[in-house]
């Protein structure tokens, strides 16, 4: 596989937002409704920055969000249109394998190009790191350089036997880790007194004479449904009041509700 069809790839892995590591790195909350038929946030991986990719404007990357501690920290700032990369504009790019391009934001554009030359700024060795984005600022047009990490290239089989897959990897687990679930404890004690506690206080208040005629057990398996099917449309109304997506998300249990 060629080095264009290889970094084609990595971006999926690299560049796909991810709530739960952007949240653990301190990202920003996202300022717009993501839509694909409009435009789509891009993750720039290890710039340390995220962006808008917008269809009126297939050729530039609007910066949203600079990750406080990242490379990009006192480089780039939310607001920034990137309009190239190593010296050359976002419509200087061109792909010989276009049949792949079949959405406006496809091979053929600012992702293809930023990610390719990611690749080379990580490894070649004349480089040495440095990646020079092209920028548009307040109106006004300069060239500013972020210095990432020189960790080489991926290799001909990745992800097997490849050091720098091996690094992405158990970097993104240890952020994961270091996160653990301080943050679910309020969402699971809410749980706990949705489908617990108010069951229990229903149980000695609205629902004491329901609760003696069916007794324990029936009472319990009553409520639980009941509960169960309220929380669907209490869910919905989150949703859309508070863009509320899970009361709990902890992926590394497979526990989102």
């Amino acid at each position: 596989m060629g080095r264009i069809g290889l970094t084609g790839i990595t971006l999926c892995i690299l560049l796909g937002p991810c709530p739960r590591l952007m949240a653990a790195a301190g990202y920003p909350r996202q300022p717009f409704k993501q839509d694909p038929a409009v435009c789509l946030s891009i993750h720039l991986g290890p710039i340390g920055a995220v962006a808008k990719l917008e269809k009126e404007h297939p050729r530039q990357l609007t910066l949203w969000g600079v990750h406080p501690g990242g490379p990009a920290a006192d480089v780039l700032e939310p607001g920034d249109v990137v309009v190239g990369v190593n010296g050359r504009r976002f419509d200087e790019f061109v792909w010989e394998n276009k049949r792949h391009a079949r959405w406006w934001y496809g091979y053929d554009g600012p992702l293809e190009a930023i990610g390719s030359e990611i690749e080379e700024s990580e490894g070649d060795p004349g480089l040495n790191g440095r990646l020079t984005l092209d920028i548009v600022r307040q109106g006004q047009g300069q060239t500013v350089v972020v210095k990432l990490e020189p960790v080489g290239y991926h290799s001909g089989d990745w992800p097997y036997d490849c050091p720098k897959s091996d690094r992405i990897i158990e970097r993104a687990a240890d952020l994961l880790k270091a996160q653990g679930t301080r943050n679910a404890h309020v969402g699971l004690a809410l749980l706990a007194a949705y489908f617990v506690g108010l069951p229990l206080l229903l149980a000695r208040t609205a629902m004491k004479r329901l609760r003696a005629e069916l007794g324990r057990w029936r009472y319990w398996l009553m409520t639980l449904l009941l509960l169960a099917m309220i929380s669907l449309p209490l869910k919905m109304l989150l949703r859309w009041t508070f863009h509320l997506s899970y009361v709990v998300s902890i992926p590394e249990w497979s526990l989102n509700f």
